[in-house]
Parts: C-alpha cells; structure tokens; sequence
C-alpha cells in the first residue's frame, strides 16, 4: 500500500513538473535523454553481434567507396564480393547507407556510423510521435503527458527492441521512425490543402520508400485507411 502512494505521489509530482514546463522543447528534451539512456551502448564504437549489423557496416564501407568514387547513383558496391564488386545496391534500400556514408565522410568510423544511424532512427521516430500524438490533444498538460508516454513506448515496444538488439535492421527502424511524420503531414494535408504539406508529404514518402520498401508495401493500406 505503501509503495502504491509512493508511485502515485511521484506520478503527481511528474504531472505538476509537465504543468510548469508546457514548452515541447522541455517534453523533447526529456523523451531524448530517456532513449539515450536506454540505448547508450549505440555510442560505443563497436560493431555488436546481430542478424545484420555487420552486413549493414560492409555494406556502408562500400556506400561510402561509391560516393567517394562519384559512381552516382550507387549501384554498385565497389569492394563487395572479395574485392570483384557485387551490384546490391541496385536492389538494396539506400536511406541507412546514405546516412552512414554521411556520417563517415564527416570523420566517424564505420562502426560509429552504423551506430549512430541506429540511435538517430530511434531519437528521430519519438519526436516524430511525440508531434504525432499532440496533434490529437488540445488540452495541457495532458497532451504533454500523454505525448511523452506514447512516445516512448512507440520507441521502446518490443518489436522495435528487436530490431536493434538482435535483428540490426537498420533500414526497418528508420522506415519506422518516419511513419509518425508520414501520418502527420497526411493529417495536415486532409485538414486543409496545403502545397507546403504536399511537398513534406511527398518528401517522407520517398524517404520511406528507399528506407524499407517492403514496409512500405505493408504500410500502404494502413495510410489509406488512416
């Protein structure tokens, strides 16, 4: 009995924090730190065991030979297939590679920009959410409560844990982290037409469509339906 007034003292104390600081920046802030945490060995610079995180560092290692070698757009990867090349990225999704090249040409290792690449899909789909979600609130602090809680689980559900700890699917989690804008922009842009949200509408359809394409197939009824 104890135990549940303490809870319910520090659920209280919580809801009065959110009261005081209604800005989004606050909620943001606070949804961040808590997904670092949870995920800060993504900041070691380290390639750890998995279904595909070390298929994904080969895969950004030739991405990044590619571009390094103007051969635009990427199809080919250069040093695949013991140094003869392999065409994979003719059928590959690019976003985690495009991402990762990014982040090594700026000075990080392979490692590191496989990592962080995970960690920004994961920090980029709760604010996602977390404006997601406040779209459908209008009271506060109740949407700032709420938007924060969703937030959170929609990045620490158990699918999405998979994904990082054990599959490494890095072109799922970003496809993933782009869904609440996708539905966002969809939503502004039936409230009323907008050509500002038809260009962000079309923008986060192609950033979901070279992510993870068959994701995408998965999620075309679900966006008509929405």
């Amino acid at each position: 009995m104890k135990n549940n007034t303490k809870m319910v003292k520090r659920f209280m104390n919580f809801y009065k924090l959110l009261n005081k600081f209604k800005k989004p920046a606050f909620s943001i802030g606070i949804i961040l730190f808590i997904i670092i945490l949870f995920n800060r060995f993504l900041l070691a610079d380290v390639i750890y065991e998995s279904d595909d995180y070390k298929h994904h560092a080969v895969r950004t290692a030739s991405y990044y030979l590619a571009v390094k070698q103007k051969a635009l757009p990427v199809r080919w990867g250069p040093n695949l297939n013991q140094g003869y090349g392999y065409p994979s990225f003719n059928h590959m999704y690019h976003a985690p590679y495009i991402s990762g090249a990014f982040l090594h040409a700026v000075g990080f290792s392979i490692q590191e920009s496989l990592n962080f690449t995970v960690l920004l899909s994961l920090l980029l789909g709760a604010v996602g959410c977390y404006f997601f979600v406040k779209s459908y609130f209008k009271t506060k602090p109740l949407s700032e409560l709420w938007s924060i809680l969703l937030s959170l689980f929609f990045i620490l559900n158990p699918y999405t844990l998979l994904n990082v700890y054990w599959r490494g699917a890095a072109g799922e989690l970003i496809f993933y982290a782009l869904v609440p804008f996708f539905l966002l922009f969809v939503k502004k842009l039936l409230i009323k037409t907008n050509y500002f949200y038809v260009l962000l509408t079309s923008i986060a359809s192609s950033l979901l469509i070279i992510s993870h394409l068959p994701s995408m197939l998965l999620l075309a009824p679900v966006a008509i339906t929405f």
